[in-house]
């Protein structure tokens, strides 16, 4: 370990926080170690799973050192945020940028100091508190290592996206890679495309009125947007 703020992290059911702990070398070579500052958080309104609020809480210390007993949590930091929804996507997103591998360490929750934040502790054991765990004092080989458990991924988070099987696909396998990059393009740029594309399909000319092309390029987009839709009008449009 080198000099530096090391974070820990805890969650509850009803609550979360994190503990930062300011570690630095001493003249004798020895290490000292003291509580730098600690916020515990309630739980939103809206019911989260317990690895959801320990996602939030690894989020805010994520550009530090940090130990965590999650084994979920530590599964899902390498799991691609494409998977989850919105609230995880967005977490799951920064820890991955801004934290390297290293970064995150796995720590027995007996060895967590700061699960006093969510259990409270005795008066004889809050020198642990102040001054953090005895190995943060150690030197880097004497500190004890902690292996992670591969298969004991604990919870799962609840906000991943589930693959939906009995929806209709809409979209267009000749259009979808035209599509991709028209999000910035304007309806009436898209009207006109959809004028020459009709024109030059229809044996007989017949020309339609500019106000219908851009119904019909704001359905069109539309029908992008849902790509997956339970049910569909004449148009392609729920």
């Amino acid at each position: 370990m080198r000099n530096a703020l090391s974070g820990w992290i805890t969650r509850g059911e009803k609550a979360y926080g994190s503990a930062i702990f300011l570690r630095w070398k001493l003249t004798d070579g020895s290490y000292s170690c003291i509580l730098h500052v600690a916020k515990a958080f309630v739980a939103p309104l809206k019911k989260k799973s317990v690895p959801c609020l320990e996602l939030t809480g690894s989020t805010r210390i994520c550009k530090k050192e940090f130990w965590i007993h999650s084994q979920t949590m530590l599964t899902r930091r390498k799991t691609s945020p494409r998977k989850f929804k919105l609230f995880l996507l967005v977490r799951v997103a920064e820890i991955q940028e801004t934290m390297s591998s290293e970064a995150c360490k796995y720590i027995r929750s007996d060895h967590n100091p700061a699960d006093v934040l969510m259990r409270g502790t005795r008066l004889q054991k809050l020198k642990t508190w102040y001054e953090g765990p005895p190995f943060l004092k150690c030197l880097e080989e004497e500190s004890p290592k902690f292996k992670e458990n591969p298969n004991g991924c604990g919870e799962e988070l609840s906000e991943e996206i589930k693959p939906l099987n009995n929806f209709q696909s809409c979209e267009h396998p000749k259009t979808s890679r035209l599509l991709s990059y028209i999000n910035g393009v304007k309806r009436k740029t898209l009207a006109n495309v959809l004028r020459f594309t009709n024109s030059t399909r229809l044996k007989v000319k017949k020309r339609h009125h500019f106000t219908e092309e851009l119904r019909e390029s704001k359905l069109w987009l539309l029908k992008w947007n849902k790509k997956l839709i339970p049910a569909s009008d004449e148009q392609g449009v729920l």
